[in-house]
């Protein structure tokens, strides 16, 4: 009987650790401004980042450097420290509301998330 109720004990001690660590798999910190339960698609980043945004920032990100000599700016790469340091809520208000001569570009929230997630695989 003993035995038995040592082999339960130990059972469900094995059973917390298991619990506990699948919870604590399943609440690993997300980057800045990812929303819960929202993945971001990178496939749709690229979609999104070529139709929107791949006229002025280049293939790569680094700009095009005859928009930027028109519009007598200078582009900073996507893909620079100073850049990808930014949280992600910074980077979508940037590229939705526009900043500086950058006009805003009109994205749904998963749009923007999508292409923020692409452009930080610059790096």
């Amino acid at each position: 009987m003993t035995s038995r109720l040592g082999n339960t004990v130990l059972g469900l001690i094995i059973l917390c650790g298991a619990i506990t660590a699948v919870a604590s798999q399943q609440t690993e910190t997300q980057p800045a401004g990812a929303k819960a339960g929202a993945a971001a698609d990178l496939e749709n980043g690229k979609a999104v980042y070529t139709k929107s945004c791949q006229k002025c920032h280049a293939v790569d990100g680094k700009g095009n450097p005859a928009i930027a000599k028109m519009q007598k700016v200078t582009f900073r790469p996507l893909g620079a420290p100073e850049i990808l340091a930014k949280s992600d809520a910074e980077l979508i208000k940037g590229s939705t509301q526009g900043t500086g001569k950058m006009k805003a570009v009109p994205l749904s929230d998963k749009d923007a998330q999508d292409v923020v997630a692409y452009f930080r695989t610059f790096k």
